[in-house]
């Protein structure tokens, strides 16, 4: 069994109940399920004091968009959000568990013990898997350049990280956290999900489920239920990004 962490502001505890109330009704035990608190891009003016505090918080590579200039060509909310992973990530490691995290707008749609069966299938598979996208959001235009190798022939499961939706939920092992931490921040646009799926989309021990859009009957004829659109859905909009003209460098608050 492993544990169910939801990434969630303190300002927003509305979003952690209904994520909650949808983990419970999937039958996730009580004490399976965590709360991380993640800081919130409101307590800051700038993108750039974001970017300074995540330095100091022992993230120095996070210096390389400063001195590309770009805290002022990406929005604050996802430089912060980039950060929260980061810290998320690097707790990970030290505590030396599989765990699953999943954004608090994201409702599990089926049963907990289906999600462990998933992954017991896919260490079996391969004993040393690090990382499962959850939820996959699949564009045809991407299809050529990330195309879908299963894992074998009745699984939803797919190598490497197919889509771009590597935030909004994945399972993740202490040595595919390490692996995060030390890669994807750099990486721009700062997307936590372009990233994974930029540097990961053939990676080793790397897994996607993929969307039943690129799926074939015939290929998962008995595990429909386990496709990545039936296992989470978004049950509210993202509202909070804040624009970069109001948290750039050369941005001056209305007297």
């Amino acid at each position: 069994m492993f544990d169910i962490y939801i990434l969630n502001l303190c300002a927003e505890q509305k979003r952690r109940y209904m994520c909650e109330g949808a983990l419970f009704a999937m039958q996730t035990p009580f004490d399976r399920l965590k709360r991380w608190s993640a800081i919130d891009d409101l307590n800051y003016e700038k993108t750039r004091d974001v970017l300074e505090d995540a330095i100091a918080d022992g993230f120095p590579a996070f210096q390389s968009y400063l001195d590309k200039g770009q805290q002022n060509e990406y929005n604050i909310t996802v430089y912060t959000q980039m950060w929260n992973y980061c810290r998320f990530w690097r707790y990970l490691v030290k505590l030396g568990e599989t765990v699953m995290i999943i954004q608090d707008d994201r409702k599990l749609c089926i049963p907990y013990l289906a999600l462990q069966e998933i992954v017991q299938s896919l260490r079996e598979f391969d004993p040393e898997f690090q990382f499962l996208s959850l939820w996959c959001k699949h564009f045809a235009m991407n299809a050529a350049d990330f195309p879908i190798r299963w894992i074998s022939e009745g699984s939803p499961i797919a190598y490497g990280i197919f889509e771009g939706g590597a935030d909004t939920g994945h399972i993740v092992t202490p040595k595919g956290a390490e692996w995060l931490i030390d890669n994807v921040i750099g990486f721009f646009p700062p997307r936590v999900e372009y990233a994974v799926r930029a540097l990961c989309h053939k990676k080793e021990h790397f897994y996607t489920l993929a969307d039943e859009d690129v799926n074939l009957d015939h290929l998962v004829p008995d595990n429909r239920a386990y496709l990545s659109g039936r296992i989470l859905n978004r049950k509210s909009p993202d509202g909070l990004v804040r624009s970069i003209h109001t948290t750039s460098d050369d941005h001056t608050l209305a007297k």
